[in-house]
């Protein structure tokens, strides 16, 4: 088989590759702990759930339009007035399987071989793999715990070249929570201002999920003149505990849009009919009710940041928003096993978690920051107990 050069010998992300190892070792040797997926424990909704399953018994699983039924696009369009006082045009929405599609399908129709794409480190995997696969090149700017995981105006403008395509920007972000502030994005747009060709992915998939009183910011409410040149992109799998049911959104210039929906004709086609149906009823969740969905997980992510700061040798800084920690673990890199083998990287580190203590975590190496290792805090107390529980003991015995 004759593959393209970026395809040959490629493996998953190493995301993927822990997901799949602590599936195979879940009932063997005692119940994994799984904290490498972006999951709550949480529950959609009892009237999402009601909902599909109406649509199912009484009406036909058909196609929808490509790119997303006309009653979601109004309702996403009415959520952005309510939420993000954002005036949103139909024309403007693409709803697919997740928001992963929307992120690839617009690096798909908009990179050239060369182009280049900002990315902060600590990332989400999809969006580098998005990049490359679309024969991009992603140009890395590094952040770190001191600096809250965000990078400022300068280091931006560092980074940026003729060849430079997109900005990558994740706030509430993953994996680290870092939270770009109204000031923060103000000086950022000041940049782009000099850059009128670069386009800018604002990804707010976890908006809702903001702790210590925060308020979230949308770039769009910061400079509204920039809408040609921003894509905005979030859906219900977070907000809504909706992983599985893969509706996400982008909303973006009108020619951006439009190519993105002939690149999905020659694809995958429509996002389901039931997700879809689903979502309508998702986006009427009342915010009073995401609030308090918040208020559990700042609790828990408060619990977890006291315990993992009583580890020798973890460093964990405070996110401001979404699902997980990112501690520093390069305190413990040199030190060596109970078998005496040695811990050199986040990704031994991880591996020695996932095998000893039952533990499945993500290496910062697979973030782009090698390390530190994510944490999800999204799950019952319990089972956060018993995490950090095991990760304690493994790392007393470590020498």
């Amino acid at each position: 088989m004759m593959l393209r050069s970026n395809f040959k010998g490629a493996e998953l992300p190493l995301i993927f590759q822990f997901a799949q190892i602590a599936r195979n070792l879940s009932g063997v040797d005692g119940e994994i702990i799984s904290l490498e997926q972006g999951q709550a424990d949480f529950q959609p909704p009892d009237a999402v759930k009601k909902e599909a399953q109406n649509f199912i018994k009484e009406k036909p699983v058909h196609y929808t339009t490509i790119d997303g039924l006309t009653e979601l696009k109004a309702k996403i369009a009415a959520k952005y007035q309510r939420e993000n006082n954002l005036d949103v045009k139909q024309e403007r929405i693409s709803v697919g399987a997740g928001g992963s599609q929307i992120i690839f399908e617009a690096l798909a129709v908009t990179l050239s071989a060369g182009d280049e794409v900002i990315v902060p480190t600590p990332y989400w995997p999809s969006f580098v793999q998005g990049i490359q696969v679309n024969n991009g090149k992603p140009i890395f700017i590094e952040t770190a715990l001191e600096t809250g995981f965000k990078f400022d105006a300068q280091q931006l403008e560092h980074h940026i070249s003729s060849k430079t395509k997109w900005l990558i920007l994740n706030s509430p972000g993953n994996p680290a929570g870092g939270y770009y502030s109204a000031e923060e994005l103000h000086e950022i747009c000041l940049v782009l201002d000099r850059y009128p060709n670069l386009l800018v992915m604002f990804d707010e998939i976890y908006e809702h999920m903001l702790f210590d009183n925060k308020v979230h910011q949308n770039i769009l409410n910061i400079r509204p003149d920039l809408k040609e040149r921003v894509l905005l992109v979030n859906g219900v799998s977070k907000s809504y505990s909706m992983t599985g049911w893969r509706i996400g959104y982008g909303i973006g210039p009108v020619e951006l849009i439009n190519a993105m929906k002939l690149y999905r004709s020659a694809s995958t086609s429509s996002p389901s009919s039931v997700s879809q149906i689903a979502a309508l009823k998702a986006l009427d969740t009342p915010l009073v009710d995401l609030k308090k969905q918040s208020r559990i997980l700042e609790f828990r992510r408060n619990d977890v940041l006291r315990k993992l700061n009583d580890i020798n040798g973890l460093e964990c800084g405070t996110p401001d928003g979404a699902m997980y920690v990112f501690p520093r673990c390069k305190q413990l890199l040199g030190t060596r096993q109970p078998n005496r083998k040695k811990i050199v990287t986040d990704i031994d580190f991880c591996e020695y978690l996932i095998f000893n203590a039952g533990v499945s975590t993500v290496p910062g190496t697979a973030l782009g920051l090698p390390g530190y290792f994510r944490m999800n805090f999204a799950l019952k107390e319990k089972v956060l107990d018993e995490a950090i529980a095991r990760i304690t003991k493994a790392v007393s015995q470590l020498s």
